[in-house]
């Protein structure tokens, strides 16, 4: 997804800001839900501040956070749908 959005920009794509929208919404969603296996899979250790899993987990959580929020990227999204009209979902 990062590969693709970054053709996107380099080809001047004028959509680029929905396909950066969407490809973080998804990056953000999946970091913290494969972490978060991996925090459930250590235990109490991963949670420690020994872990380096631990670390990985609050970059995560970040990437939800920073740059946007996902409520906001959901919301670049719809916009972008709606402007354009949803008829590839009929």
């Amino acid at each position: 997804m990062v590969y693709r959005a970054a053709e996107l920009y380099i080809e001047g794509y004028e959509d680029f800001p929905t396909a950066a929208a969407v490809t973080k919404l998804g990056v953000a969603r999946i970091s913290v839900e494969v972490v978060g296996e991996a925090l459930r899979l250590m235990g109490g250790y991963g949670y420690s501040k020994d872990s380096n899993v631990e670390r990985i987990y609050r970059d995560a959580k970040l990437l939800e956070i920073g740059e946007g929020t996902n409520e906001v990227q959901k919301l670049v999204i719809s916009r972008h749908l709606a402007k354009k009209g949803a008829k590839w979902l009929i």
